[in-house]
């Protein structure tokens, strides 16, 4: 295409998008005033759009002037060359899910080609999960900007359905690299202040007009107003620029303006009376429009006909005539988004059930938009109804769609005329909040559970759930055993699926709580009459979590038979498998089911499990000593829990971090993270974790070169009376306090340690089993040791146990004055911790390895100067993956990863994806 095309091609987008964007025409800078200060900052956050984007918040009261500035801004987007797409979010859509995402994806749908444009449409239409949906307007906004910047503009973003909101979200954190401003107008309230403070967005709070400005806005709206009345709107108004208006039209209508009620709520009267004057039939296409999730004009018209049959080209007119709405190009707009809160308001809870009927009956039955206006309509039990909601709500709960199975649950329970199926659909909604992460959905289910009439069976399940799940300490002995009182109650009921799904919720808070032999043995009798063959996945994970010593020989099998199985680990998401094998210390086996579980999660855009599996991952691949693999995975998992809000999976992925840090040499880093973490988990009782904290700080002291400290941090996990002990982690921590007695002078010590652990030999705990082995060895010093211990079923699989158990042979062989078999096994010590990104591991290995007189000059490891995001990027471009794929993959803009494959590109002195293929997996 030539420059020529392509300006003429980028200015037919910039009119189409700008004019399909419009919210409710333009507002020249001579229409506003006072507001110099937010003009400039935003006239300056659109100049700099070429420098990469980001997402701001307007934010004040009703009729401050968010929308007059947000029309200025989209007016200075088209003079700077800025395409622009806006949409304003409806109280009436807050629960109808993309309802935002499908009115912007609307604008698109006449005059525009791209094949972005259609994926948008399709996610949203499909219900998509978040990630899904966020990755393609991430692809949109990529096609969009590849002529130049864009503006993205949502008003009364505070309405945007939840859906949409997490999209939005998560797609806002990922264009810093892409040219495009997300501006979000929300109104002052208790939803928005909810909804920020889950967010880290820059936010501009328009304050009321001072008073001359407010005076000079009067005088150019109202210049021939009598001095009197004059005085009275300033008043009443106080510096809001709508009311100015507003009631200066008022008083000028010799309608009274003074008045108790707040000024919104006078305004919304205002414009709710002069809706109620207009003909039946505008009045009544007035208010479909602001009940709809569309601003299509002939899908308004249907309804408005089903309620009105006499409407007409006539009553539309008198509607856009009186400045209530305006049309353009088929689409619906409101002059401002108080009019049609005003509408909906005045409309009443019957009249807008009503238009959800209407709206529910000409939506095309393969869109789902309609079944959730049918719901919305209905105003009592309706069990068909429910049954389809029903069905919805188990098919986004197979696709990962969290956010719409909650959602879909929530209304089941609404509509069902069957208590059990109400408690069921309840308790549904809460197992999928407890699975997210997600407490205010637990508090919110549960609390609504508890207001109901149900029987006593039932209220017993709901009161002992409401304890079992909260979130304010940590789950103990006393709360488990209320969960397992409800538990019992389900399985009493025949609700098995209920109770297992449950308890493989809370499975991970029994692995960290060390429950003692009563709670064992209530779970164990529990899961003996839940197992069922379709049940197999859960039942080995909650076994393995409970009792994950006892139960080990019973688990491997399971996972090592499920590992061996080619469709499993091709299409299945459930975490339950790698999680058992590494409740168990199967590491190996967690790792193979762990990469292949995330990445089915990845392409099926399950984000919040995604960010769990990342986590898992990251823990294994830590304790495995792979530094490198668990700095990236503890990157990502962390920031994805971040803005999932799930605080306890970040204190997870912060200790992985900094057993990553550790194992790279950056020891103070290391310890920072350690005693950030230990701070939070003392208060709240989750002493088992500290296991996690104490195999940090062991780490870190073996790092540093100090083993006598490294032996003390880790012994505490040992000792059931210390705060650390964890009855399964300290298994893993046997092969690092191996290392820190030997070089620390507490063989021993190690050797009553190992008395200690040979009850456990028959468990067949393979983590323990390394650690014991490595032990025999570097305990006996002798050559038959040694070998026995390197060829120990297959070694290979934990490489970094076996480097140092490479090492620790090399530096008795060199003392032994076997300099050439030395060299062998320090050599490959050496070149193991290299792999892994163990520095300080590595280092020791060359410094062993020179002082047997070999010249050591290894190339320093180019990926140790990468940052996490950008060794994960060069990685998957030596799978062969493409840009595009990649960003897809990470939940990331295409352009993010072009610019962070750039950067990685300079730094490791490449010029081409071979050319850095052959450095990072053939080495320097």
């Amino acid at each position: 295409m030539t420059p020529w095309r392509r300006r003429q091609a980028r200015l037919r987008v910039l009119v189409y998008l700008h004019t399909m964007g419009a919210t409710a025409g333009d507002a020249s800078s001579a229409e506003i005033v006072g507001r110099d200060r937010e003009r400039g900052e935003l006239d300056e956050v659109l100049r700099s759009l070429p420098d990469g984007g980001r997402c701001l918040v307007l934010r004040g009261t009703p009729g401050v002037g968010k929308s007059a500035l947000l029309r200025w801004v989209t007016g200075r987007a088209v003079e700077h060359g800025v395409a622009v797409l806006s949409t304003t979010a409806v109280e009436d859509e807050f629960g109808l899910p993309y309802a935002g995402l499908h009115l912007l994806a609307g604008q698109l749908r006449r005059g525009e080609s791209r094949p972005e444009t259609g994926r948008l449409r399709q996610a949203v239409a499909a219900e998509e999960p978040t990630a899904l949906v966020a990755q393609a307007l991430l692809d949109l906004v990529a096609a969009l900007t590849a002529d130049g910047p864009l503006l993205i503009v949502v008003d009364d973003a505070q309405w945007l359905d939840l859906a949409s909101w997490n999209a939005l979200m998560l797609a806002s954190r990922r264009v810093s690299d892409d040219p495009v401003l997300i501006l979000l107008s929300m109104r002052d309230g208790t939803r928005t202040t909810a909804r920020l403070a889950e967010t880290d967005l820059p936010q501009t709070v328009l304050e009321p007009l001072p008073a001359g400005a407010a005076a000079e806005l009067l005088d150019r709206r109202a210049p021939d107003l009598r001095p009197d009345l004059r005085r009275l709107v300033l008043a009443e108004a106080a510096g809001n620029p709508l009311g100015l208006i507003e009631l200066a039209t008022g008083v000028q209508r010799s309608r009274p303006v003074a008045g108790r009620l707040p000024l919104t709520e006078r305004l919304e009267r205002a414009f709710a009376r002069t809706v109620e004057e207009l003909p039946a039939g505008a009045r009544t296409f007035v208010r479909v429009a602001a009940v709809d999730d569309g601003p299509d004009e002939e899908e308004i018209r249907r309804a408005a006909r089903l309620l009105h049959p006499g409407l007409d080209d006539s009553d539309v007119q008198v509607a856009v005539a009186e400045d209530i709405v305006r049309i353009h190009e088929g689409r619906v707009v409101f002059r401002h988004p108080l009019v049609r809160s005003a509408v909906r308001q005045a409309a009443g809870a019957l009249r807008r059930r009503e238009v959800h009927a209407a709206l529910g009956q000409v939506i095309v039955p393969t869109d789902r938009r309609g079944l959730w206006h049918r719901a919305e309509a209905a105003s009592g039990p309706d069990d068909q109804l429910a049954a389809e909601l029903a069905a919805v709500g188990r098919d986004a709960q197979q696709r990962g769609a969290l956010t719409f199975a909650v959602q879909a649950f929530e209304r089941v329970a609404r509509l069902s005329s069957d208590p059990r199926t109400q408690v069921q659909a309840m308790m549904t909604a809460a197992r999928i909040g407890i699975e997210e992460g997600d407490p205010a959905t637990n508090v919110r289910v549960l609390e609504a559970l508890s207001q109901r009439s149900l029987p006593p069976e039932e209220q017993t399940i709901v009161a002992n759930m409401r304890v079992a799940v909260d979130g304010q300490a940590w789950v103990g002995d006393d709360h488990l055993v209320r969960l397992l009182d409800a538990l019992d109650s389900l399985a009493r009921l025949g609700e098995s699926t209920f109770a297992v799904e449950f308890l493989v919720a809370f499975s991970l808070r029994l692995y960290f709580s060390n429950p003692g032999p009563d709670l064992i043995d209530r779970v164990m009798e529990l899961t003996g009459r839940l197992a069922r063959p379709e049940n197999e996945k859960e039942i080995i994970a909650i076994r393995a979590s409970v009792a994950p010593v006892e139960q080990c020989a019973a688990v491997l099998p399971v996972v090592r038979r499920y590992l061996a199985d080619p469709g499993f680990l091709d299409s299945n998401t459930t975490i339950e498998v790698p999680q058992a094998a590494t409740a168990v210390g199967a590491l190996p086996e967690s790792l193979t089911l762990n990469a292949r579980v995330l990445e089915v999660m990845r392409r099926q855009g399950m984000v919040g499990a995604v960010a769990e599996a990342l986590v898992h991952y990251a823990t294994t691949t830590a304790q495995m000593g792979n530094a490198l693999a668990a700095l990236t995975h503890a990157t990502e998992g962390r920031r994805l829990n971040v803005e999932l809000g799930r605080s306890r999976w970040v204190l997870t992925a912060d200790l992985m971090l900094g057993r990553a840090l550790a194992l790279q040499g950056e020891v103070e880093r290391a310890l920072e993270i350690a005693a950030a973490v230990e701070r939070v988990l003392l208060p709240i009782g989750a002493h088992p974790m500290l296991a996690h904290v104490q195999l940090l700080r062991g780490t870190a002291a073996l790092a540093a070169g100090k083993p006598e400290l490294a032996y003390d941090e880790l012994a505490a996990i040992f000792d059931p009376t210390a705060v650390p002990y964890h009855v399964a982690l300290r298994f893993w921590a046997v092969p690092s306090i191996v290392e820190a007695a030997v070089y620390g002078g507490r063989q021993e010590a190690l050797r009553d340690l190992l008395s200690d652990l040979d009850v456990y030999a028959d468990h067949g705990i393979p983590v323990l089993a390394v650690g014991v082995n490595h032990a025999r060895a570097v305990l006996a010093e002798t050559d038959e040791g040694f070998l026995c211990a390197l060829a120990f079923d297959d070694l290979s699989q934990w490489p970094f146990e076996q480097a140092r158990l490479r090492f620790a042979y090399g530096v008795w062989l060199r003392r032994q004055r076997r300099v050439s078999d030395a060299r062998t096994q320090l050599r490959a010590a050496g070149e193991g911790f290299t792999v892994l990104g163990a520095v300080p591991w590595a280092q020791r290995a060359d410094a062993e390895l020179r002082a047997t007189g070999e010249r050591v000059e290894r190339q320093p490891d180019v990926r140790q100067s990468l940052t996490p995001q950008e060794l994960q990027i060069t990685m998957l471009v030596t799978d062969g993956l493409s840009n595009r794929e990649i960003a897809g993959r990470l939940f990331l803009s295409t352009r993010t990863v072009d610019s962070h494959l750039y950067r990685a590109f300079r730094k490791i002195g490449v010029s081409s994806r071979a050319e850095l293929t052959k450095v990072l997996l053939g080495g320097r």
